[in-house]
């Protein structure tokens, strides 16, 4: 038995960028359009994107500005509750995220209509609810979801922890659609505008917040300049710690060994991995902060167009990244097993060589977006069977 519509409720959705917009997105393309509508956010440009898809986007009548990210977006839930509540076709509610704005109006409308609902889970929307006052409450709107995806093993364990039932939870990874990674740019391109000629380039790309590592990268860089002077360190991204890291770099006198390029589109990431030798990122956990790595889809790019990676041994990576396989893994708070890494792989054509290629084949394989989309929807029906 298969749900006749399943409604989507998120903050998250193109054209919002972002990992979970990302990945939401590939799993909802890739679902029969009559079966799924999508309830969001009216991020700006939304008119264009939502005339381009073959499914149903409803956005609320709220202000452009009100991101999940803005202090209004904790006020959400009677808008989301409006909107879920005139939906007349409904069978199942999944709620893009963990957040007491799409959870409460979904448990709402399930006693009050007996709708099932379930949620897409990612790590840091799980642990940084529990560093709040609203964490009991929280917690429960969790567990009563019928069924809890979530992004990794890791995310998956820290669900358990928080008391959802195991037959309730399912893993599914997110997709990479290879048509989205087309590099529009020569290589030789991006090493001259950046002035990389001759260089061996270590690349990152993402936030720039204290979660993802970019300080342990840089702190390692005087021990990988040892061995391999030509490095360089390319950063790709723009976030709120570029002032400190900057700082960082001109403490340790690197300033010519790290190029900060900033924020790219999505059609111009794809050249940058293209343009590197390898791909890092030390993602660690905070447990102070309840910010974690849920998986990391960035590695899987990177994979996908060829290039190895180093990854944090952290939150759901390990998901993302296969040690010795695909990538290798690290301590994430240790820069000089970072710098050994890199090290190996830069020092090492044929071991590079092994883990771009197997990451390439495993992408390809095992993280579409259509095999995604038909978890969901084995998992859907299991859960209205088990009503």
């Amino acid at each position: 038995m298969m749900p006749d519509q399943i409604l989507f409720s998120t903050a998250n959705f193109p054209p919002l960028g972002g990992g979970i917009s990302h990945y939401l997105y590939e799993i909802v393309r890739c679902l029969p359009p009559d079966q799924v509508q999508v309830v969001g956010l009216p991020t700006p440009g939304w008119e264009v994107f939502d005339s381009q898809q073959r499914f149903s986007i409803r956005r609320l009548g709220v202000p452009a500005r009100w991101s999940p990210s803005s202090p209004q977006f904790k006020f959400m839930p009677p808008f989301y509750f409006w909107r879920l509540a005139c939906e007349r076709q409904t069978r199942f509610i999944m709620c893009g995220q963990a957040h007491h704005s799409l959870l409460l109006p979904a448990w709402l409308l399930r006693q009050i209509k007996g709708t099932p609902y379930g949620v897409f889970t990612y790590g840091l929307d799980l642990l940084r609810p529990q560093t709040r006052a609203h964490r009991g409450l929280f917690s429960a709107l969790l567990r009563a979801a019928q069924v809890v995806f979530a992004i990794s093993q890791g995310t998956a364990n820290t669900a358990l922890g928080l008391g959802v039932k195991p037959e309730r939870i399912r893993v599914i990874h997110p997709a990479v659609n290879p048509a989205l990674l087309t590099s529009k740019t020569p290589p030789e391109t991006v090493r001259q505008r950046h002035g990389l000629q001759g260089k061996k380039c270590i690349l990152t790309v993402g936030r720039l917040v204290e979660r993802k590592g970019f300080d342990t990268v840089i702190r390692a860089l005087p021990a990988i300049l040892e061995v391999i002077p030509e490095a360089h360190y390319l950063i790709v991204g723009g976030g709120p710690a570029e002032a400190g890291l900057k700082a960082l770099v001109a403490d340790l006198g690197l300033e010519t060994y790290v190029t900060f390029a900033g924020p790219k589109s999505r059609d111009e990431v794809a050249d940058y991995y293209l343009t590197s030798d390898l791909f890092v990122m030390i993602s660690r956990e905070i447990p102070e902060k309840g910010d974690v790595e849920g998986f990391g889809i960035v590695y899987l790019e990177a994979n996908l167009l060829g290039r190895p990676v180093v990854a944090g041994r952290s939150g759901g990576v390990a998901d993302a990244v296969v040690h010795e396989e695909t990538g290798l893994l690290v301590d994430p708070r240790d820069p000089a097993g970072v710098a050994a890494a890199v090290v190996r792989v830069l020092s090492d054509s044929d071991l590079a060589q092994r883990l771009g290629e197997n990451g390439r084949s495993r992408v390809l394989s095992d993280f579409s977006g259509a095999a995604a989309a038909q978890k969901v929807l084995v998992a859907l029906s299991d859960s209205c069977l088990a009503r």
